[in-house]
């Protein structure tokens, strides 16, 4: 996986303004239930593991995949067509999800599942790095608000 700050992204960004993007930031659901139970160390085990999947799953995608926060990531693509960007973050969500992690709470066993919140659209129908962030984590809020474990998409 690659890792940039916030400002590598505006630099990479910094296309076209017909230049298609698209972004989304990944949840890892109700992951402080798996810290909760499991521990720091093994929920660190985890995260490497989701982080892991996701980087396969990225595939030959042009894009950067990254650490945000928390237990969140985001990923940046640059000139995916709309549907092939919601079948891209569908793939990432199954991978995660076929990866068969589970944990416990309250003696249930569940299974590691993420949720995608994302936005796509041209780079001049975005003010600044700023909007298309607030953007996908408001689609993402969506996708965690109707049930988790799915992909929400905003386009442009």
């Amino acid at each position: 996986m690659k890792t940039f700050k916030m400002e590598g992204l505006l630099k990479y960004v910094s296309g076209e303004d017909s230049q298609v993007l698209a972004l989304c930031i990944i949840d890892i659901d109700y992951f402080k239930r798996y810290i909760d139970f499991h521990g720091q160390l093994e929920g660190n085990s985890c995260f490497e593991q989701v982080a892991n999947c996701l980087g396969t799953a990225m595939g030959t995608h042009k894009g950067i995949l990254s650490y945000l926060s928390g237990d969140k990531f985001i990923c940046f693509l640059t000139d995916i067509e709309a549907e092939d960007f919601v079948q891209f973050a569908e793939n990432l969500r199954e991978s995660v999800e076929n990866q068969n992690l589970k944990f416990c709470w309250q003696q249930h066993s569940f299974q590691v599942t993420i949720s995608v919140g994302g936005v796509h659209g041209l780079v001049s129908q975005f003010k600044d790095m700023a909007e298309l962030i607030a953007l996908a984590d408001e689609e993402l809020h969506r996708a965690m608000s109707t049930g988790r474990n799915n992909v929400k998409i905003k386009f442009k």
